[in-house]
């Protein structure tokens, strides 16, 4: 209750607050047992993230959508020709647009 009253989180139901509990619970005895081996050279704690499951994590923070039947990729063709036609470069150097660093 405390984690989440300093995390802000409130959930839909009980089920719900059940389901996440379990998944905090989890995560902290990942970090609790990764913190006892003392090969490891640096420390976990618990966060923001603590009630995430790494899929929840992976869905809302890297944009990945998990393909089902409806978006199978068999379904979908791709040919990077279609993305901007004969005038489009073999390469590009980011570095003289300012994108990145040498």
């Amino acid at each position: 209750d405390l984690w989440m009253a300093k995390n802000g989180r409130v959930y839909m139901d009980s089920e719900e607050k059940e389901r996440r509990f379990a998944i905090f619970k989890s995560n902290v005895e990942y970090v609790e047992k990764f913190n006892r081996d003392e090969n490891n050279t640096h420390k976990l704690g618990v966060n923001e993230f603590g009630d995430f499951s790494h899929e929840d994590f992976v869905q809302q923070y890297t944009g990945y959508i998990k393909p089902n039947e409806q978006t199978s990729s068999a379904d979908v063709s791709f040919r990077y020709e279609s993305l901007g036609g004969p005038d489009v470069p073999l390469s590009i150097d980011w570095r003289m647009h300012g994108v990145v660093t040498t």
